[in-house]
């Protein structure tokens, strides 16, 4: 029965989160590369707020369990775009950069409304979760891991004649981050990251 509660208090933390981070991360993806001149993302009906239509089923489930996952990828077509390497770069790093935003936005909150609320009630649990794992979500995706922004940084780098191989492998991407999730690596190296945003924002916030 403990285990149960405990499993429910989790998920009334990571499911808001899951919506609230997702989308936050997504829908900058296909506004840049609307404004850079790529519609695809707005023709495929990916181009909107609502978080279901960002959710990977791995990645959402991850995301859940450990802190930590992936969405369902805005189509981008880089051939649009002025400048294709410049432009795909600056889309694939939107999503991340807006996670870590909305992270030290939350971690400000956190801290302006730490002498308000008690510690432990759950507005301040929440704002806390989100403050960390959209951090942590926004770096993990900068892992060039496949369907991750990571892995479409680096293939707009690589020359054209390695993106045969990379996309040969690209299908054991999303076991490879499973893999890495399930054994806590993403959660080490991000952990001195969000202990430094903390006491950043605790400072700015005059917490």
């Amino acid at each position: 029965m403990k285990l149960l509660w405990n499993l429910l208090d989790t998920l009334k933390l990571s499911l808001p989160a899951l919506l609230l981070v997702t989308t936050v991360h997504e829908y900058p993806h296909g506004i840049v590369a609307r404004m850079l001149g790529d519609d695809t993302g707005e023709r495929a009906g990916r181009l909107k707020w609502n978080p279901l239509s960002h959710l990977d089923p791995v990645g959402s489930v991850a995301f859940v369990l450990f802190g930590y996952g992936w969405t369902r990828p805005i189509p981008v077509n880089k051939w649009k775009f002025k400048h294709p390497v410049r432009d795909t770069i600056l889309v694939a790093l939107l999503g991340p950069v807006s996670n870590v935003l909305l992270g030290v936005v939350f971690y400000i909150l956190y801290f302006r409304l730490k002498s308000i609320l008690l510690a432990n009630s759950y507005p301040m649990a929440f704002i806390l979760f989100v403050a960390r794992s959209s951090v942590g979500f926004g770096l993990f995706n900068l892992f060039p891991i496949p369907p991750m922004d990571g892995a479409k940084i680096m293939l707009a780098l690589v020359p054209e004649e390695y993106m045969g191989w990379y996309a040969k492998y690209e299908v054991y991407g999303i076991l490879l981050a499973v893999v890495l999730i399930i054994l806590r690596i993403p959660a080490f190296l991000m952990h001195p990251v969000t202990v430094f945003l903390s006491e950043l924002t605790s400072k700015i916030a005059g917490g």
